[in-house]
């Protein structure tokens, strides 16, 4: 390999990644069988506190970006699993008294998938 193709690669690597970053994320809503099983994910807030997608998008927590692939409960929560293992009122907001937060009513600027 060309030391000007590695270059290449090496900014082209840098440009992809920067914008997959810089992009905005919105808000989501998982839909449940009821109406307090609704769950928004706000992307951006996520990314603007410097979390990359892998940190929750890996093997422990959410392997496969896929609705419905990993079964999130609010047990699984409370034990420190998946989005409890920064929810735990240390690292961020923890879920006693915050039900709002992961449960709200829905914005006109919402996706919700059924």
């Amino acid at each position: 390999m060309t030391l000007k193709f590695f270059w290449m690669l090496v900014g082209m690597s840098v440009l992809v990644c920067g914008v997959a970053y810089g992009a905005a994320m919105q808000d989501i809503i998982y839909k449940g069988d009821t109406a307090s099983d609704e769950v928004i994910f706000h992307g951006d807030q996520h990314l603007k506190r410097g979390l990359k997608c892998n940190d929750c998008h890996n093997k422990e927590m959410f392997p496969e970006k896929k609705k419905g692939a990993t079964v999130i409960t609010m047990k699984a929560i409370q034990q420190g699993k998946l989005c409890g293992k920064c929810h735990n009122g240390k690292v961020a907001f923890g879920i006693d008294h915050h039900c709002d937060r992961c449960h709200p009513k829905k914005g006109a600027d919402t996706v919700i998938y059924d």
